[in-house]
This record gives C-alpha cells, structure tokens and sequence, in this order.
C-alpha cells in the first residue's frame, strides 16, 4: 500500500498539475487506389472521414463485416467526376468497404477520428 505522505504528495500533485483529458485524433484506417475488392475496416473511433477522388462515376457504401441482415450504408454516389471528402459518425466494429467505380484512377483514403496511441 502507497504511504500516507506520498498518496497526499500524489493528490497535491494531480489537482495542480492534473493530468489531460485523452484528445480524440485522426488516424488513417485504409487507402485504396484503384481496386474494386472489398476492404475491411477496423473501427475504434467515433467518426470516419473518407477523402476520394475519382474521375468518372462512383458508388462507395460501408457495411458490418459479416452481417448481410444490416443494411449497407451510402458513402458517396455520383455519376460525375468529384472529389473530396466526406464524414460520417461510426460505431466501433468491422466494416467491409465497397468501391464501384470506373476505370483504375481513382483513390480513397479513410480516416478514424478517436482515442489512438
């Protein structure tokens, strides 16, 4: 057990000095550039963030890894060029993402907001 004089130095210490509170930060899950297989997608973090560019028409949709019973969620779909990005609020779990696009050009990178390192 920790001495009475040191678990006072101790508290005296954390209400000067508190410790910080953890800071939600971004961290990249995936990055694809031009494959049309799905790709699993670890989730810890509250929100995604997907950044894309693709040069012609596009379908992006998240769903459950393994659970065919939820239905799958729309990232983005465009029948023209677009780029940038876009952010949805996450529960954590795997998710497999799908890309349909034309053509090999394009990229998408995903990014987890949350508690990392």
């Amino acid at each position: 057990s920790t001495p009475p004089l040191t678990a006072a130095a101790t508290t005296v210490r954390e209400a000067v000095f508190p410790t910080p509170a953890p800071v939600p930060t971004w961290a990249t899950l995936t990055e694809l550039k031009g494959t049309s297989g799905p790709s699993v997608l670890d989730v810890a973090g509250s929100t995604l963030r997907f950044t894309y560019n693709f040069p012609g028409p596009a379908y992006v949709y998240i769903q459950k890894a393994g659970d065919t019973m939820v239905p799958a969620k729309t990232v983005l779909l465009k029948d023209v060029p677009s780029q940038g990005s876009v952010e949805l609020p996450a529960t954590p779990g795997a998710y497999q993402l799908f890309v349909r696009a034309d053509g090999t050009a394009w990229t998408i990178k995903v990014d987890e907001l949350g508690l990392h390192g």
